[in-house]
């Protein structure tokens, strides 16, 4: 009827934390019919027909092809392969999610003994010529962009995936595979010039059935747009070289690139870009010799190098000439208005992204060189040494210079760490932090400050629980606790983090503590008052929504801000808030607000969802926070727009939640409906009778 049944069951059974739902659970599927209809949508199938009628009378590679597929062999493998069980099992999955497989069969079949063939066949051409002609009308990134939103979006495509995914499938492949007359197949494609094994290695990485060729092809394959793998290895626009020595290979990847103009682009910035200016004075100075020298006496290096020189790479050479073209660059003087960015942006236009990445899975399918470089630039060995080198003083200088530049050094870093297997770049890699202080100019401007100001002056004139509080921080025992806190190695450190960003920390406590200095109390502390009326009212004028969609906007685009993040929820962290909470006069303020009607315990709950911290109050609060949208949880314990309810039992409980619904519309909904809509109809009458009875009684007993 169009109810996502299995898509409900996954959401209650992920809120309460039982896995996932019995795969006994299956989907209608009509909706599946609908996912493939809209795959076939997106094919151009008359022009695919069109192409293969005109090379079946012409091709004798494919004529030879189709002539198999006419013929016994072919009738026996699909009845040898239609006979197994896992066979059976997924075409009646398919048939129950409303998928006609026999019809398509029946089709399929029609379709090949219906081919009616104009040339002689010919066994020992090549069916190139065919695929690269149907690949290049082929809507390859309409395909895969359908392909990812139905795997987000779509439960029953992804209840599919799950099928096709199953180690049952993975077995059956391999069963498959294992029969002589797939072996012969494959070989005899193969020779035709279809990339089978390649193809192979891109289902195999998608279905997570691990590695089919080399872990290095996996492991580079994951991290790299799937569009540009699997144009790789169906040979789109570019055939699998098949090169003799690392040599090719290097050289294979510097005939895509045009080296003239990169040449003429860093001479005509070193004429006047200031960074780029900056930046090459740096290179021809002692420091940059320094680092060279570091890096060419590490173990890391000098293994990497062996094995580069056992391979013919003239290493000294290619140094030589770097060093060279650095000590010999011509500078001018930054006259210009270019910057680093100008430079990085000119150098990427020139650079073919898309066919080098696509030439590297090349070479990891292909060259068993290429294969073993790869796998000694992501060693353990390289790994020590890159991990060396951004651990000296000098280098992080320059990363925070380079970050001051604008250059996003952190995000390459994890982009490098990440495609080779490293994990995260070491925490002491930091940046200079510039772009965070606009995060946080940013995150101010969203706040109507001069409006929050007034209602602060209002209260202290007329507000005694207000007073109250401003009269604390004013004394002794809030001046006692702010030292002993900021005495902590723990806050020593995060401040010079700070610092380090960019955030002038200094400034902002002192015009903090001389607000609550210069306040001008207005009327008697009131030490029984409550501060909900003014909470209320800042909370009132807050934009609430704006903060929370900015938060989210920089925890997944903003390198700096994600940066903050882990610093402010390491381990490190949460321990300084476990010890600050821990003091006594923290724990005497925190009761004291409670007292005044601050939700503290609420506030700290989300405050260590957000912060993963796991659990403040019960467990059940984080495991159902952790399913709701921030913002709910935010408003709620902030007590945006209602109190909440003190019950004296359950009663009172079940009572408030039905207190929020009016049934009589409900009521009136429902009888409306059971006039003339026959899904409802349907139901009820089901529901009236025995099986639904035999239900009833099943769970009553249980």
């Amino acid at each position: 009827m169009g109810v996502d049944v299995q898509g409900i069951l996954e959401t209650v059974y992920g809120l309460l934390e039982w896995g996932a739902p019995p795969k006994a659970v299956k989907i209608s599927g009509r909706s599946l019919l609908d996912d493939l209809l809209e795959f076939l949508a997106l094919i151009p199938l008359e022009d695919i027909e069109a192409i293969v009628d005109d090379h079946l009378q012409t091709d004798g590679a494919f004529v030879a092809v189709v002539e198999y597929l006419q013929g016994p062999e072919w009738a026996e493998l699909v009845d040898t392969v239609g006979a197994k069980p896992a066979v059976q099992d997924f075409i009646q999955y398919l048939n129950d999610a409303g998928i006609p497989v026999e019809t398509i069969l029946a089709w399929i079949d029609d379709v090949i003994r219906g081919a009616v063939p104009g040339t002689d066949p010919d066994e020992e051409g090549s069916l190139r010529p065919i695929l690269d002609e149907v690949e290049g009308i082929l809507p390859l990134t309409d395909l895969l962009a359908l392909l990812n939103d139905k795997l987000q979006n779509s439960p029953d495509f992804q209840a599919l995936y799950v099928e096709i995914s199953s180690e049952d499938a993975h077995t059956l492949v391999e069963e498959v595979r294992a029969l002589d007359e797939v072996q012969r197949l494959v070989q005899r494609l193969i020779d035709m010039g279809v990339m089978v094994e390649e193809a192979l290695a891109v289902v195999y990485e998608f279905l997570g059935w691990g590695s089919f060729v080399l872990e290095s092809v996996t492991v580079f394959a994951s991290k790299m747009k799937f569009v540009v793998i699997l144009a790789t290895c169906l040979g789109l626009s570019f055939a699998a070289p098949q090169p003799f020595s690392l040599i090719d290979d290097i050289d294979d990847f510097l005939n895509l690139i045009d080296l003239n103009q990169i040449d003429a682009l860093i001479k005509d910035n070193l004429q006047d870009n200031g960074d780029i200016i900056e930046i090459a004075t740096y290179m021809k100075g002692d420091e940059w010799a320094g680092l060279v020298a570091y890096v060419r006496d590490h173990p890391g290096w000098i293994k990497l190098k062996d094995w580069l020189v056992s391979k013919d790479i003239a290493v000294d050479d290619i140094i030589s000439e770097v060093h060279d073209y650095i000590q010999n660059a011509e500078l001018g003087t930054a006259s210009g208005d270019r910057d680093v960015n100008t430079f990085l942006t000119d150098l990427e236009a020139l650079i073919p992204v898309d066919d080098l990445l696509a030439l590297a899975v090349t070479k990891l399918i292909t060259s068993p060189d290429f294969q073993d470089l790869f796998n000694r630039v992501k060693s353990e060995d390289t790994h020590g040494l890159v991990d060396d080198v951004l651990s000296l003083d000098e280098v992080k200088a320059d990363i925070a210079r380079l970050t001051e530049m604008g250059v996003d050094v952190q995000g390459i870093l994890e982009t490098v760490y990440g495609l080779l297997g490293w994990g995260a770049p070491p925490k002491a890699v930091k940046k200079s932090g510039r772009s965070l202080l606009d995060d946080f100019i940013e995150f101010l401007t969203l706040f109507p400050l001069l409006d929050i100001e007034l209602i602060v002056e209002d209260h202290l004139q007329t507000d005694g629980a207000l007073v109250a509080v401003f009269e604390y921080l004013k004394g002794p025992e809030w001046a006692e606790l702010v030292d002993t806190i900021m005495a902590k190695p723990a806050v020593q450190e995060f401040i010079q983090y700070l610092y380090d960003a960019g955030i002038p920390v200094d400034e902002i406590l002192a015009w903090f503590f001389n607000l609550i200095d210069t306040a001008v109390l207005g009327t008697d502390p009131d030490e029984e008052g409550s501060l909900r009326p003014f909470l209320d009212e800042i909370e009132g004028i807050l934009p609430v929504d704006d903060v929370v969609a900015w938060v989210n906007d920089k925890l997944q685009n903003d390198p700096d801000f994600q940066a903050f993040y882990l610093e402010i929820s390491s381990e490190e962290a949460h321990t300084l808030v476990e010890e600050v909470r821990a003091l006594d006069e923290v724990q005497r303020l925190a009761q004291r607000l409670r007292d005044m009607e601050v939700k503290v315990d609420e506030a700290l709950a989300v405050v260590y969802e957000f912060l993963g911290w796991g659990s403040f109050v019960l467990e059940s609060v984080t495991v159902f926070a952790s399913k709701m949208k921030f913002i709910v949880i935010l408003a709620t314990c902030l007590g945006l727009s209602f109190a909440a309810p003190q019950p004296f039992s359950l009663v009172d409980d079940i009572d408030d939640f039905l207190n929020l619904i009016d049934l009589n519309e409900i009521d009136t909904l429902l009888k409306d409906n059971l006039q003339d809509n026959g899904d409802i109809i349907e139901i009820a009458t089901y529901m009236k009778g025995d099986e639904w009875a035999g239900l009833v009684a099943y769970v009553r007993d249980h």
